[in-house]
């Protein structure tokens, strides 16, 4: 089934999402298994986006705070947290 690239980037936050959760609440898991079950037909730009995310994410979250005033990224939803790492990411 053919998704556009916004159905992708909703896929791919949804991911991040549980990936997020599961890392407040200490439950190991691998990311890959998260983008199997979230996914009908594999696609490589959610694969590229969700990894990049995760491998970087002490960078992007570095780059975020700088720009974020009186606030932390940690602070934000998990939904907030995955938009903005994702455009982070992204650029």
């Amino acid at each position: 089934m053919y998704m556009t690239r916004h159905e992708l980037r909703y896929k791919a936050m949804t991911i991040l999402y549980q990936a997020f959760l599961y890392d407040s609440n200490n439950i190991s898991y691998d990311i890959n298994d998260i983008i199997l079950e979230q996914l009908e037909d594999k696609s490589k730009f959610v694969n590229n986006l969700v990894n990049g995310v995760m491998e970087h994410r002490v960078e992007i979250d570095e780059l975020a705070n700088k720009y974020l005033e009186d606030w932390d990224l940690s602070r934000l939803g998990f939904t907030d947290q995955a938009i903005i790492r994702m455009g982070i990411y992204e650029i």
